[in-house]
């Protein structure tokens, strides 16, 4: 019985010792570099890992923005709903051009995280472009031209949001070609 019981001991202890080797020897993807013009910034207030430089690279470079400024903030508790989980929030600055906020859910995790600003970054494309406007009290948006208020169709069904759900998925499917080093 000792004797199993030792095995087992050392088949565990060579298991573990060679699952470290194989983690120190795969390589980490690296990012590739970029640079950015001067007319371009974007500050995390978050500290969520690589969220900035996962913004600029999709304004910048895939979408073709070269002057724009974004902080990204903590999402208010405000957001908390039990029907939605609210990973990110994009919103104009009153009265200033080129100028937004997102709001991002800092534990995340880096994967929604991507997800979430490419979705946010849609919106501030439809915003940029006009397709998309928020009515001053918040109860409901101008797209296309059209009036709708926000309790008259599903949060899913919003024909802006259908839009920054499928158009994000593709400049996030951008961004993995473009970000990493090959």
């Amino acid at each position: 019985m000792k004797k199993k019981t030792i095995f087992i001991i050392i088949g565990v202890i060579i298991g573990l010792a060679l699952i470290i080797f194989l983690l120190t020897k795969i390589p980490k993807r690296q990012f590739n570099t970029f640079e950015f013009p001067d007319t371009m910034i974007v500050e995390d207030h978050t500290n969520t890992r690589m969220s900035d430089t996962i913004t600029m690279v999709m304004l910048n470079k895939i979408l073709g923005y070269d002057t724009i400024e974004i902080h990204i903030y903590p999402m208010p508790d405000v957001f908390d709903d039990d029907d939605i989980e609210y990973i990110a929030f994009i919103a104009q600055v009153p009265f200033q051009q080129y100028k937004y906020t997102i709001f991002l859910q800092p534990r995340a995790g880096f994967g929604k995280m991507m997800g979430a600003i490419s979705h946010e970054l849609i919106h501030l494309k439809q915003y940029e472009s006009g397709l998309l406007q928020l009515l001053p009290d918040n109860s409901g948006y101008i797209w296309e031209g059209d009036t709708v208020m926000a309790g008259d169709v599903d949060y899913f069904d919003r024909p802006y949001e259908i839009e920054a759900h499928n158009e994000g998925q593709k400049l996030q499917r951008e961004l993995k070609k473009i970000l990493y080093k090959k």
